[in-house]
C-alpha cells in the first residue's frame, strides 16, 4: 500500500513539469507589472499597452490550459477547466493591477483589467480552435 502511494506521488510530481512554462511566464508578467519608470498611457483601448496586456494574458491562459490538458489528459471536452484557467489568469491580472496601485509611477487602470480579461478569452478561443482543428483532423 505504501509503495502504491509513493508511485502515485512520483507520477503526479512528474506531471508538474507541464506548469513550468506558465510559472515562468507569470514571473515575467509580475516583473514587468511591478517595475517602475514605465510611462503611463492615457486611456486609449487600441494602444500598444492594451494590446500588450491582451497578448500577455492570452499566452498566460494558453499556457495554463496546456498545463492542465497535459496533466489531466483532456483535449476539448472539459470546458470547466478552460473556464477555470480563464478565471485564474483574469484574477492574476486583476491582482497585479491592485499591486500597481501601490507602486510609485504606476497606476491602477480599469482598461488594463478589461484588456487582461479579453486576452484570457482570446487565449481560450485560440486553444479551442486549434485543439478542435488538430484533433478532428487526427480522428478523420
Amino acid at each position: 500500500m505504501l509503495r502504491l502511494i509513493r508511485v502515485v506521488q512520483v507520477r503526479r510530481l512528474y506531471k508538474t513539469r507541464y506548469f513550468f512554462p506558465v510559472v515562468l511566464w507569470s514571473i515575467l508578467i509580475w516583473s514587468l507589472s511591478t517595475a517602475s519608470k514605465i510611462p503611463h498611457v492615457p486611456f486609449d483601448f487600441l494602444s500598444l499597452d492594451k494590446l500588450g496586456h491582451l497578448t500577455f494574458y492570452a499566452i498566460e491562459t494558453l499556457l495554463l490550459i496546456w498545463g492542465f490538458a497535459k496533466t489531466q489528459e483532456w483535449v476539448t471536452s472539459s470546458y470547466s477547466w478552460i473556464m477555470i484557467c480563464m478565471v485564474f489568469a483574469g484574477i492574476y491580472g486583476t491582482s497585479l493591477e491592485f499591486v500597481q496601485a501601490g507602486i510609485p509611477e504606476r497606476s491602477f487602470d480599469y482598461a488594463d483589467m478589461i484588456a487582461n480579461f479579453i486576452g484570457t478569452i482570446v487565449g481560450a478561443l485560440i486553444y479551442y480552435k486549434t485543439a478542435t482543428k488538430y484533433f478532428l483532423n487526427k480522428i478523420i
